[in-house]
Order: structure tokens, then C-alpha cells, then sequence
């Protein structure tokens, strides 16, 4: 059986700076937009927000992401590939 780590070559110092210029560009992105929102609009819509829809909605999201992993690790075992730590 091969591992995934066998596979993947490893990038060095490229690699760091195209995430450091992913998180720059994240980081712009998000100030630009959060210039453009109505901050009273806002924290209006924040204090009419029934928070159970919200809580249930994250759960959905985290039970959803937890399916998709248990799905990719046994299709990965199909193919006979193991994960490594």
C-alpha cells in the first residue's frame, strides 16, 4: 500500500509565500467588503436573529462536513490508498 505523504513531492519555500499572498489577498478582500456594509443594518439584523436557526444550521454544516470526510477516507481505502498522520 502506498501513502498519501509518498505521493505528494514536497515545495519548500514557494510554498509559504503563495499561502502567505493567499491569506494577503483574503485579508484585502474581506476589509474592502466590510467597508461597504451598513453596520447599523447590520447588528439590527444580528439583534432580530433567532439563534437556534443558527445553531442548527451549524450543526447540519459540521454533520455534513463529518459524512463527506467518512466518505473520502473509505473511498481512499477502495482505491488502497492509507492516510498517513
Amino acid at each position: 500500500m502506498q501513502t498519501i505523504s509518498e505521493e505528494v513531492p514536497k515545495k519548500g519555500k514557494g510554498k509559504w509565500i503563495k499561502l502567505a499572498l493567499k491569506i494577503a489577498i483574503t485579508l484585502v478582500c474581506v476589509w474592502y467588503i466590510s467597508t461597504k456594509i451598513d453596520k447599523s443594518a447590520l447588528l439590527q439584523t444580528w439583534a432580530n436573529t433567532n439563534f437556534w436557526y443558527i445553531l442548527a444550521s451549524w450543526m447540519a454544516f459540521m454533520l455534513s462536513k463529518l459524512l463527506s470526510a467518512f466518505r473520502l477516507n473509505l473511498y481512499f481505502k477502495s482505491l488502497g490508498i492509507q492516510m498517513s498522520n
